[in-house]
């Protein structure tokens, strides 16, 4: 990265972080520019909120860049004042090194931007998810090939050959007209 392009990416992920935040905090100290903190940061994590109850956040962990490996999904409680929207993708900055993981006012955990793909580490783990399949839908292909099965062994039956009734055989006990 040339440093005008360096100069650039930092002034980008100041603001974003700065847009992002959910509430500005004046009691917090600017400190390290955010590609500081990316480089000093101990565990760093990008994740997607699944679930959060005011206390604690379920996240779905999707690159770990920093840290130790992480489960599927982990828990970040965040300090008082701090909040999490479920369903948005965050780049999360935790004070400790393992679950559950604690988010503090003044961290730099912020709202996923794609200026933050810039600064991803070149040795980060991304984990591909499957996608889960909703049970309405599985319910709905079982019925599909139930149907379909019907369908065709009917069709098998209707294209079995009948008995067709053959006036030249005799049964035993009939007589023969000649």
């Amino acid at each position: 990265m040339t440093r005008v392009s360096f100069g650039i990416a930092v002034l980008v992920v100041s603001a974003v972080a700065c847009a992002s935040a959910e509430e500005p905090d004046t009691d917090c100290e600017v400190g390290a520019s955010p590609v500081d903190r990316i480089r000093l940061q101990s565990t760093l994590f990008r994740g997607l909120v699944e679930s959060w109850d005011g206390t604690t956040a379920v996240v779905l962990v999707t690159e770990v860049w920093r840290g130790p490996d992480l489960a599927d999904r982990v828990d970040v409680r965040p300090e008082a004042g701090r909040r999490f929207t479920v369903g948005a993708d965050y780049l999360f900055f935790p004070e400790n090194n393992s679950p559950p993981f604690v988010d503090r006012r003044c961290s730099a955990t912020a709202r996923w931007n794609d200026t933050f793909g810039d600064l991803r580490p070149a040795n980060y783990r991304s984990f591909a998810r499957p996608r889960s399949v909703p049970v309405g839908w599985l319910a709905l292909a079982a019925l599909a090939a139930i149907i379909a099965a019907s369908w065709i062994a009917a069709g098998r039956r209707s294209r079995m050959p009948e008995s067709v009734w053959n006036p030249d055989h005799r049964i035993a006990d009939e007589e023969d007209p000649r």
